[in-house]
């Protein structure tokens, strides 16, 4: 029965708001202070169906809007840390580009890159600035089925579940279900088959856009599901990531670990970041380097060359000859 048919009394039990969530979501967004307009922008809804809601005159999808506001809500707090402490790059500037491609379209999508590049800050970033993004880490130790939905699960807000609506899964089905909402699957050549499997059957079942990120090597996983031309047939692959600016991540790297020692190490540590490990590499340089200084080496450049020869990728000279 539609809406418009029933008596106004019933019509107006039907369209009424979760007042306790539309209390909690007014209050914090006073708290930030945030305008409705800055608002309805993060949660990718139109101002006038926002503003009706939080006036207690709610119309249209009520329920899609709520579950919206509660996982804005639950993750808001999340990606106010990351906002404070990731900076963007060239890197994530290019990935944020892919998926807001793929969330446009709906669609399947990889996109890869080596390993240290920054595509895990990068993934953070995009998250952090799109709420209705939905960033899932995979892992050697939870790289399956079970755990995609226990990551899934933990993501949102799960107040209107209780146990006897039955599975999980089937929850998270109905609550994605044509919200167009982008989901980030970071380190994905962690997954197993059967956890790449039930990610399509959730694009599938919801309609939601997929974007696998992580190495090259997550290629040849999809390569082992070539007999399911349903998967492949939907999948499009980006152009591998790359480091362009290793200098300028550097130099952003170094500010945050020791400004004064910039000067005498960005040379160095540019090279670093150019070479295999990129980012990762000159995270565990420099590490190495603060304990050798704790150790006794006074000179930081001498400390860091010392920590380079203890690392295992040191194929290639720090400093031009």
């Amino acid at each position: 029965m539609h809406t418009n048919s029933l008596p106004p009394s019933d019509r107006d039990e039907i369209l009424s708001c979760n007042e306790p969530l539309r209390a909690e979501a007014e209050a914090f967004r006073l708290s930030l202070p945030l305008s409705q307009a800055d608002m309805s922008r993060e949660l990718g809804i139109s101002p006038s169906a926002l503003s009706k809601w939080l006036n207690k005159k709610p119309e249209g999808d009520i329920v899609s809007l709520e579950s919206l506001v509660a996982d804005w809500l639950k993750s808001r707090p999340a990606r106010e840390k990351l906002k404070l402490a990731l900076f963007p790059t060239a890197v994530s500037r290019r990935l944020a580009a892919h998926l807001e491609h793929v969330r446009r379209t709906n669609g399947v999508a990889i996109v890869t890159g080596p390993a240290g590049l920054g595509k895990t800050c990068a993934a953070k970033i995009y998250f952090a600035e799109n709420p209705t993004s939905v960033l899932l880490t995979a892992a050697a130790y939870r790289g399956n089925a079970a755990a995609m939905t226990r990551l899934l699960w933990n993501q949102v807000s799960t107040r209107g579940w209780k146990r006897r609506d039955g599975p999980r899964a089937d929850y998270l089905v109905e609550k994605f279900r044509e919200s167009n909402r982008l989901i980030i699957v970071d380190n994905c050549h962690r997954l197993t088959r059967g956890a790449i499997e039930w990610l399509f059957d959730f694009h599938d079942d919801t309609g939601c856009s997929l974007a696998f990120v992580g190495n090259p090597v997550f290629h040849s996983t999809l390569e082992r599901l070539a007999d399911n031309d349903q998967q492949l047939s939907r999948t499009g692959i980006f152009p591998n990531l790359t480091m362009t600016e290793p200098k300028v991540m550097a130099e952003k790297m170094l500010e945050a670990w020791n400004p004064s020692a910039k000067a005498s190490l960005l040379s160095m540590a540019s090279n670093v970041v150019a070479h295999r490990g990129h980012c990762r590499a000159l995270r565990m340089q420099l590490g190495l380097t603060r304990e050798l200084i704790s150790g006794g080496i006074s000179d930081v450049a001498d400390a860091f060359r010392a920590a380079h020869t203890q690392l295992l990728n040191r194929k290639y000279p720090l400093e031009a000859p």
